[in-house]
């Protein structure tokens, strides 16, 4: 997350965990994620307990219900590129809504969707044009901010879609 001038709060993963571990007693209940503190392979995950993310303006907070290892969960272990670190990886996800953050419309607490882990402001030329993949501040979920691999995910709600009924959650 970049640093912009006035901000406080967390500024990246490294914060957001520092932040997890002092107000795990004061805040949302804890969740499990799979941590990569070091880069080694997939082998270097650890289970471990961190804060349930809150969703901010134009957000939501998804129950995962599935989450897949795909080769960018693999390269990026291997700092491929290199993320910051801890990191939790994970782009592919589908998961239950749970939580709503402000300026969110057309979505309900309950709601079954699949997560699109293209991220991007929707705003620049670039996003105007439909062209997502040269937007001014492309990321990928699980590659640039914590992705999948949780218990719960925080994605901007317009990456997200319903899950067709007739998809089992693996399908999804």
């Amino acid at each position: 997350m970049p640093r912009t001038r006035g901000s406080v709060g967390p500024q990246n993963d490294r914060d957001v965990l520092e932040l997890s571990r002092r107000q795990a007693a004061t805040t949302l209940p804890a969740m499990k994620a799979w941590l990569l503190h070091d880069i080694g392979g997939p082998e270097s995950f650890t289970l471990e307990e961190v804060q349930t993310p809150s969703p901010g303006p134009g957000e939501v907070r998804l129950r995962l219900e599935t989450s897949a290892l795909n080769h960018l969960d693999i390269w990026s272990s291997m700092g491929m590129p290199k993320p910051p670190l801890p990191h939790v990886a994970g782009a592919d996800g589908a998961g239950v809504v749970d939580a709503i953050g402000a300026d969110v419309a057309g979505m309900a607490i309950g709601d079954e969707v699949i997560v699109n882990p293209s991220l991007s402001c929707g705003h620049c030329a670039a996003c105007l044009r439909g062209d997502i993949p040269f937007c001014d501040t492309y990321q990928i979920l699980g590659e640039h901010r914590w992705g999948t691999f949780a218990e719960q995910v925080v994605a901007p709600a317009r990456n997200v879609t319903t899950k067709p009924s007739s998809l089992s959650w693996e399908e999804a």
